[in-house]
């Protein structure tokens, strides 16, 4: 089943859910609405993808066959559905809501459950590639939920994003998620410390990348970080807030299965510093801030 004439919504014009409208236009599909807390970055992104702009959620479900959420964290994902003034749930509709937020498996289950009691229906469709990619259609989705579901959007699926997996019922693709977000903020830790001893031995960057790349110490993070760590520039995709947050929620699955894991601590501490001097908004190469000398 085509979705080209479905009526979609963006909930959360960030890097993310920006990159995914415009991709979504420029294949043709109907974006018919936008709306972001920061009601001016919403009006920049609807004038440029020829959408309506509101400040009003309840407005976006009124008139939206298919949603998309891409807002900052569990937090911010809880306060569209289930906020009393102004929430995306004050309808009771046919919508289906593809929750594209890095949020908690409780969270999605709690939104999925809540949006199957007006008639709606949620899927999980956790992005655990760069951000960047979703402008060419080029990212990776975890996708879970109700399969009958997932059936009736695979179309606007296959168009959204290079490949994706189905891995189950509401909450698995958030738990691997969190797994993957977590390995990635620590691979990056372990970048930092790598870089910072090159840096004091005065070993050249450039053939000391070249080096790590050839090895097994090499990974994504490598790519993408090394060398906003050498210039310290700290422009990414991916900031230090969302990097603690990300951390966090680890920390809370690992404990609630008695799981110790000391570099999950490390990494966790690094970037809450990092948070706590006004550093959040830079990208989370600038973990490199704490390693690298002067």
């Amino acid at each position: 089943m085509s979705h080209k004439n479905s009526k979609i919504g963006i909930v959360g014009v960030g890097r993310l859910g920006a990159n995914l409208s415009r991709f979504l236009k420029q294949n043709e599909y109907n974006i018919a609405y936008v709306y972001d807390k920061d009601s001016n970055k919403a009006e920049v992104i609807s004038f440029e993808i020829a959408a309506k702009s509101t400040r009003s959620l309840k407005e976006v479900a009124e008139h939206c066959d298919i949603i998309i959420t891409a807002v900052q964290g569990g937090e911010s994902m809880l306060d569209i559905f289930f906020n009393k003034g102004d929430n995306l749930l004050m309808t009771n509709t046919e919508i289906v809501f593809l929750n594209c937020t890095s949020a908690s498996p409780l969270t999605h289950i709690k939104v999925e459950n809540a949006a199957v009691k007006v008639g709606a229906e949620a899927l999980e469709c956790c992005l655990p590639k760069t951000i960047v990619k979703a402008r060419k259609g080029e990212a990776y989705f975890l996708i879970s939920g109700k399969k009958a579901t997932f059936k009736k959007v695979k179309t606007v699926l296959d168009e959204m994003c290079d490949n994706y997996t189905y891995v189950g019922p509401a909450g698995e693709a958030a738990k691997i998620n969190v797994i993957i977000n977590m390995a990635i903020t620590m691979n990056t830790a372990v970048l930092a410390e790598t870089l910072a001893l090159g840096n004091s031995l005065n070993i050249d960057p450039a053939i000391l990348k070249t080096a790590l790349s050839k090895t097994e110490s090499n990974s994504a993070v490598l790519e993408t970080d090394a060398d906003n760590m050498q210039s310290g520039e700290h422009n990414s995709f991916y900031d230090c807030i969302e990097s603690e947050k990300v951390s966090n929620l680890a920390k809370i699955l690992a404990a609630e299965h008695n799981l110790t894991l000391p570099l999950l601590d490390i990494t966790r501490s690094q970037f809450k510093k990092l948070v706590d001097n006004d550093m959040g908004a830079l990208g989370k190469s600038a973990i490199s801030k704490l390693t690298f000398k002067n």
